[in-house]
């Protein structure tokens, strides 16, 4: 891109500072333990060393996708959930409700990526929504809650016979 060779610690420190500047992260150097530059050497061998696991073409696990509808007594809420596996991918939230978009941008990000398991979910809704308190201008936690609870339920009541990505047209192929 920059149409010159970089070296990897020029990599390493634009990670770390980007990380820094962009999530407010204070980032101090340090070294894995022993455990854990074993189990990191393990993964390097066993996944991410080996050609099957490099060359893949699809994942093992499909995306489903779920939705919940509702209305709260601050207007409608829309949830779009992105599953794999036990896995949220992500989570898309709109309505007609009134929030800060950094509210609902935090929401959404600390969800990205997250564990499907209800309680964790839960815990996650409630720190986002509390540190964020006046911005969701009186929106129930309980009803933001149930919405993304439901749409990561829903996503798992995909079927089999339907497309894995609903966003996207499958086109016929003619010979």
């Amino acid at each position: 891109e920059c149409d010159a060779e970089v070296g990897m610690d020029v990599v390493k420190d634009a990670i770390v500072e980007g990380y820094r500047q962009n999530l407010k992260l204070d980032v101090m150097k340090g070294s894995l333990s022993e455990e854990e530059g074993r189990i990191a050497q393990e993964l390097r061998t066993r996944q991410y060393a080996n050609s099957d696991w490099i060359n893949q073409t699809a994942s093992a696990v499909r995306d489903r996708v779920g939705y919940c509808q509702t209305s709260t007594n601050k207007g409608s809420l829309h949830v779009r959930a992105i599953v794999a596996g036990r896995t949220i991918k992500s989570i898309y939230i709109n309505g007609n409700f009134i929030a800060t978009h950094n509210a609902v941008q935090d929401l959404e990000s600390r969800l990205r990526w997250h564990e499907s398991k209800v309680d964790a979910i839960e815990s996650t809704i409630c720190d986002s929504m509390t540190a964020h308190a006046d911005a969701w201008n009186g929106m129930p936690m309980s009803s933001m809650t149930q919405a993304v609870l439901s749409a990561v339920e829903n996503s798992r009541r995909v079927t089999e016979n339907s497309s894995p990505h609903p966003c996207f047209a499958r086109s016929s192929q003619h010979g």
